[in-house]
């Protein structure tokens, strides 16, 4: 989703990377269940820092989940319908 003001992090299907603004770089921040930071070295397109201590990430609180799976989601399907509607659940317009 686009964010005005520039990156603030990306969440990807193997880990959660954070946005350094003073260095203009990505770091990451923590592991999705069964990653490994050499699995997101070998499947990401750039160079990012990487701390010596990443942990897992913690799965998303009821109230997020709730929200991705509903706002986040409908307007993720404007773009990309097939992905709201296979990863994030979403089967249109209903109350979030």
């Amino acid at each position: 989703m686009h964010r005005p003001g520039g990156p603030y992090a990306l969440i990807t299907s193997l880990c959660i990377f954070m946005y350094d603004r003073a260095r203009h770089r990505f770091r990451l921040d923590g592991l999705l269940p069964g990653a490994t930071i050499e699995e997101v070295r070998d499947n990401t397109g750039f160079d990012f820092d990487c701390p010596d201590d990443v942990g897992m990430a913690p799965p998303p609180e009821p109230d997020r989940l709730k929200i991705i799976r509903g706002r986040v989601a409908r307007e993720i399907a404007e773009t990309y319908p097939e992905f709201a509607a296979t990863k994030l659940g979403y089967q249109g317009d209903s109350a979030d």
